[in-house]
């Protein structure tokens, strides 16, 4: 669990170059046991208690819930520096990704579905 998280949490910081991480030891490792509790606990337990709602709503309160409680653990625990930056764009296999500027909500929102994706499929894999 934490290994999937400093995974998550490294390669993030490696393409989003508005989430930044202080890969001091010390520091690092309370990133990665904050972000490991966040996904490992809080979000299963709001997913046990917002069922209901998350049932009639086809999930969609559930990615606002997601969202604000990252929004909360980067904000309280100050770990994480996310700030606004310009993605230069990529082309890969004639599929284009224009150059755009990534706000500090987006970039939030951003971080928090890289970090879940990255999670989610390094626990497929291995």
């Amino acid at each position: 669990m934490i290994i999937f998280s400093a995974g998550a949490v490294y390669l993030t910081s490696l393409w989003n170059k508005g989430f930044e991480v202080d890969f001091t030891l010390s520091l690092f490792l309370r990133t990665v046991l904050i972000i490991s509790l966040f996904y490992y606990f809080i979000i299963p337990l709001a997913k046990l208690i917002l069922l209901p709602i998350n049932l009639l709503t086809l999930g969609f309160v559930s990615s606002i819930i997601y969202f604000i409680l990252f929004y909360l653990v980067i904000t309280r625990f100050s770990l994480i520096d996310i700030h606004a930056w310009d993605f230069p764009g990529f082309n890969v296999l004639g599929f284009t990704l224009p150059k755009m500027h990534i706000g500090y909500l987006s970039n939030i929102l951003a971080s928090s579905v890289s970090l879940s994706v990255i999670i989610q499929l390094l626990g497929i894999l291995l």
